[in-house]
């Protein structure tokens, strides 16, 4: 439901790469955010393992966790919430006065940046990479789709459940919404999906992972089958 691709201005992210020792920590929401900024600092010819030695790392869930690493960041700290509120809640103490770096997509969340900034924080937001909305051939691929045969639709971000709405129409969202598990990787997409379709029904993963939300669908079939089974019994 979304592609992605490196920023129209990289100025900003550049000098943010160039003077990283400036800062205290460095933050990244996703693995997405990690990838375009180490891309990024490739291109400049900065060693991220070097420079990394300057500055602590704060990333959000085990996924991103994982990324950074591998781009050769050292993480100190992996926020236990995967919404931006619960994340600021947890770092407040930490960066208290200090000066951040926060990556972002096209789409970044304000909310986030003003929580830090609230706790005294100096942030420095530099966009890494936009959202795009799907491929014209995705968008075939999408519109050939048997909607009536589908039993669950999984959803990584709210950006995927606007674009999905937006491609397939409100209408059969509502019609199919019966017999469709719609299952989000964590709160904020789960709240997403509240927003833009109207259901209140969202199966909501307990981690932000593939992992996670595959086993949230595990768990919400095997409900319903037990359900099932109950209301058989029950006759």
């Amino acid at each position: 439901m979304i592609r992605f691709g490196p920023t129209e201005d990289s100025r900003p992210l550049d000098t943010a790469l160039k003077n990283l020792e400036q800062f205290d920590w460095v933050i990244f929401t996703s693995q997405v955010t990690v990838r375009y900024t180490a891309e990024r600092a490739a291109s400049l010819g900065i060693s991220l393992s070097k420079t990394s030695q300057s500055f602590r790392v704060a990333v959000v869930g085990p996924t991103t966790s994982a990324a950074a690493t591998r781009a050769g960041f050292r993480v100190d700290y992996v926020a236990e919430g995967n919404r931006g509120a619960a994340f600021v809640e947890e770092l407040s103490r930490e960066l208290k006065g200090k000066r951040v770096l926060l990556p972002h997509s096209s789409l970044a969340m304000k909310s986030v940046v003003d929580g830090f900034e609230r706790f005294g924080s100096q942030v420095t937001g530099v966009e890494a990479y936009r959202t795009l909305p799907p491929s014209t051939e995705e968008q075939k691929v999408m519109a050939s789709i048997n909607w009536g045969v589908i039993d669950a639709a999984l959803f990584f971000s709210p950006s995927a459940v606007q674009h999905f709405v937006d491609g397939i129409g409100i209408r059969r969202v509502q019609k199919h919404h019966s017999h469709i598990a719609f299952v989000a990787v964590g709160p904020t997409t789960a709240q997403a999906v509240r927003d833009i379709t109207g259901f209140d029904d969202v199966v909501q993963s307990k981690s932000p992972s593939v992992e996670g939300v595959i086993q949230a669908l595990e768990n919400h079939f095997d409900q319903r089958n037990d359900e099932r089974i109950n209301n058989v019994s029950s006759r």
